[in-house]
């Protein structure tokens, strides 16, 4: 994400007229970069499954609000004290309230963050942005050059009305219509597609942008077990206008008076990298979430979203704010997607080095909530559990019926309260977290198994524990090759690498099958009782 950001602002500031000016037809970019807009907020609504953020309701929609609301006051001060128009920093205000869905949910589904506490909180907060951002977008291009309660009122009853529409689509009309459509790949294309144009149009017939109609339709798919596919197949498409959409704005960037710019990105850039993340750290703080998850929170939210820069651009196009102020926010953008991006991989280590002064404001907790943990911590257990997946419980019935005393660490809100359901000793937490892992007492560990096949995730704990403690046994999970080399390496004892043992258990189920057909059913039974187990657990 962090290259494909850099990709994009290098081609529409070479291609822009500031270098080569290479474009000239800035009326068909800008018209190719409308659906471009479109085809992107369409993908950024698919990755919003509302049915996820149950648990997180009420930090998602009043500490969401409140986040924004706060932003917003703050950016408008900021702005102001800097000398700004009141209608421009009314406008840099919006800007600077909203964070990028886009790039937080890639860097949550590239770490694979985006089941944990945090992930839910921050998916939470990015919804009650983006639906505050396309009311916003929607009274801005309603209203016009005036404002008026006559105009407003209009605004405000159709904008129910699109989301009235795009709620009884996802509930009664949109399951049947893909449970059909997916028999054909390229008919569930072609339906997602449509579906993305039908409500852009109904969007454009109520005055709104095609932009705001794409991302409700992509909202609305996004509870639709195909919502991954669709995801999919629509990607290349919304590359390739996307591209044109950064050019677009590329091609408008101005730089005047750049010593002066300079010193406003650095105290802009400031805002959003410290003041932000601080806010939403508090927040947390305030709902019952602990220091950590809050600050992780606070952390992925630290940058500008697309919908600032679609809300600056249309500013501009309306005459509201000049081309420097529209150069500073996509500037603003730029370097601070860059900057969250290198916070986000050091975040652990950050939250580390301050662990003490940060946990000291969990006392002015609000609401308090039950921690997700089961078990004595002062007890001594034998073995750790990294990863509690199908995998992982059957390495549970294994180690109980070896009567080992076995503590689990997850990063799953939801396995955690399972486990803490049948009295299984657990913890919730990352497993790249030095605080954590010095939580569960590894003194008097034997063993550890990790059930992660992430590279990055195995090298810090094999690095950790082998440094504390040598003679714990280290079993790893891997699914390349090249990754099961490396950490063998490192000196880690065993890789599990789960094709070769499902491929191993087979060959040995097939031997079985052949001597007698009776043992194929006996191994049925046994698969049952465990897929039964699983599914009892939550993870069938």
């Amino acid at each position: 994400m962090v290259l494909e950001s850099l990709v994009h602002s290098s081609s529409y500031f070479i291609l822009g007229p500031l270098v080569f000016g290479l474009i000239n037809d800035l009326d068909l970019v800008k018209s190719l970069s409308e659906i471009g807009i479109a085809f992107l907020l369409f993908v950024v609504g698919l990755e919003i499954d509302i049915k996820k953020l149950k648990e997180v309701g009420w930090i998602a929609s009043i500490g969401g609000l409140f986040q924004v609301l706060l932003v917003f006051l703050l950016g408008y001060y900021v702005s102001t004290s800097l000398g700004f128009k009141h209608e421009v920093s009314l406008y840099l205000g919006i800007a600077l309230s909203f964070s990028s869905t886009m790039v937080v949910v890639k860097l949550l589904s590239d770490k694979s963050e985006i089941d944990t506490l945090h992930g839910r909180i921050i998916l939470g907060f990015l919804l009650m942005q983006d639906l505050i951002a396309m009311i916003v977008l929607a009274l801005m291009l309603g209203i016009g050059d005036g404002f008026s309660w006559l105009v407003l009122l209009p605004i405000l009853i159709k904008s129910l009305v699109l989301l009235l529409l795009a709620l009884v689509s996802s509930w009664f009309i949109f399951p049947r219509l893909f449970d059909f459509a997916a028999k054909s790949k390229e008919f569930l294309f072609l339906s997602s597609v449509t579906v993305c144009f039908l409500f852009a149009l109904v969007a454009d017939v109520m005055d709104f942008s095609i932009a705001i109609g794409a991302f409700i339709a992509g909202v609305a798919l996004a509870p639709l077990p195909y919502a991954t596919d669709v995801k999919g197949r629509v990607e290349p498409i919304k590359d390739f206008f996307a591209t044109i959409f950064f050019v677009s704005l590329g091609v408008q960037l101005v730089f005047t008076g750049l010593g002066s710019m300079i010193e406003l990105i650095l105290i802009f850039l400031s805002f959003i990298l410290v003041l932000k993340p601080l806010l939403i750290f508090i927040l947390g703080i305030l709902f019952g979430y602990s220091s950590q998850v809050s600050f992780t929170a606070g952390v992925y939210l630290a940058q500008i979203s697309e919908f600032s820069l679609i809300l600056i651009s249309s500013a501009l196009v309306l005459g509201n704010v000049s081309a420097p102020v529209f150069s500073l926010i996509v500037l603003l953008m730029a370097l601070s997607v860059v900057t969250t991006s290198y916070f986000i991989e050091h975040a652990h280590s950050i939250y580390g080095f301050q662990k003490n002064f940060l946990e000291w404001f969990e006392r002015f907790s609000i609401v308090k909530r039950e921690k997700l943990e089961y078990g004595n911590k002062s007890v001594k257990k034998s073995a750790v559990l990294l990863g509690c997946g199908k995998m992982g419980m059957m390495f549970i019935e294994t180690l109980k019926k070896l009567k080992q005393d076995v503590v689990i660490l997850d990063n799953n809100p939801k396995v955690i309260q399972n486990l803490m359901t049948t009295k299984i000793n657990c913890r919730y937490g990352d497993a790249t977290s030095r605080v954590i892992l010095e939580s569960l007492n590894l003194k008097s560990v034997k063993i550890i198994i990790s059930t992660i096949p992430d590279l990055k995730v195995n090298q810090f704990v094999l690095n950790y524990i082998k440094f504390i403690n040598p003679e714990i046994l280290v079993i790893l999970t891997a699914n390349r090759t090249k990754e099961v080399l490396d950490l063998y390496d490192l000196g880690a004892d065993y890789v599990i690498v789960p094709r070769v043992i499902s491929g191993s258990n087979i060959s040995e189920m097939l031997l079985k099958v052949f001597k007698s057909k009776k043992n194929l059913g006996i191994l049925r039974e046994e698969n049952l009782r465990v897929l039964e187990k699983l599914q009892s657990l939550g993870m069938g």
